[in-house]
């Protein structure tokens, strides 16, 4: 099937809340063109314009009954009905689709990854700019001789940089980073 140069048709909110989606605000019964949603994320869905992006379109952003997709005349599309879905399944199964790498069934590659930090713990007892920059100078000399982390040191010379009377920190975190 070859690609189509636009996509005709929409989906309409025909919900009562408003929804943020694909870089859109839509309050309830806003139109959003289906070649904005294609300009959104179709790169993403790996898909050329056409029906399939469309079902890929409602099973990945507009899964719940609350939206209709429409042609460009105004007729419904994919209606959410049981006899419906029954006969838009037999004509599915009826036209033969070109086999894809990406199946439309396979979420995108960015869409639900968790992120997570790379170190969970943190160690209490390590010593951190803040720490040094906020005690007196005694007690920040001991700190500053102890520290080994470069990282550390160079971030609490920044940090004192920014701070009144904090000259003496200053001096003190330039010789150390000199040693270490």
């Amino acid at each position: 099937m070859e690609e189509l140069k636009f996509l005709p048709g929409f989906v309409r909110n025909e919900g009562q809340k408003a929804y943020f989606r694909l870089q859109h605000s839509l309050p309830p019964q806003a139109k959003l063109s289906l070649e904005q949603a294609f300009l959104a994320v179709g790169a993403k869905s790996g898909f050329n314009r056409g029906p399939e992006f469309i079902q890929w379109l409602k099973d990945n952003y507009f899964a719940s009954s609350e939206w209709g997709f429409y042609s460009g005349a105004g007729e419904a599309i994919l209606v959410t009905s049981e006899n419906a879905a029954q006969s838009s399944e037999a004509t599915l199964a009826e036209t033969p689709s070109p086999v894809s790498s990406t199946s439309p069934n396979l979420k995108a590659k960015g869409a639900g990854r968790n992120l997570r930090r790379k170190n969970p713990k943190v160690d209490k007892n390590k010593i951190t700019p803040l720490q040094i920059v906020e005690a007196d100078f005694e007690k920040a000399k001991s700190l500053i001789e102890s520290c080994k982390d470069k990282v550390v040191l160079k971030k609490a010379m920044f940090l004192s940089s920014h701070l009144a009377h904090k000259e003496e920190h200053q001096r003190y975190l330039m010789r150390r980073l000199e040693q270490v």
